[in-house]
């Protein structure tokens, strides 16, 4: 069985932060990775902006099976789940649209 396979018939039902460890890591690495670059404020962005971002990577990912667009596919979506929630906190309204 490979990890693209539909068969989930022997995997565990529920899943703990444990056992994700291993992606952790990588958004740990992509996260120190784009900390050093010049410009990277990601809370400046717009969440449709990291949602974009991540939805090129998860469509690179599936032509490529690149594991490096599929962590930063990850990081995306959760730089964009981090602005919803405090925006949401901050009492704004995330319908609107825009960059």
């Amino acid at each position: 069985m490979t990890p693209y396979d539909d068969d989930v018939r022997d995997v565990p039902q529920t899943t703990k932060l444990g056992d994700l460890t291993r992606a952790l890591d990588r958004v740990a690495e992509v996260l120190a990775a784009g900390s050093s670059v010049p410009g990277s404020g990601w809370r400046c962005q717009s969440v449709y902006s990291h949602v974009a971002h991540a939805l090129a990577h998860l469509q690179v990912w599936m032509a490529e099976r690149s594991v490096d667009n599929l962590d930063h596919a990850l990081v995306r979506a959760a730089m964009a789940l981090e602005l919803t929630l405090r925006a949401t906190a901050d009492g704004v309204r995330q319908n609107e649209k825009g960059d």
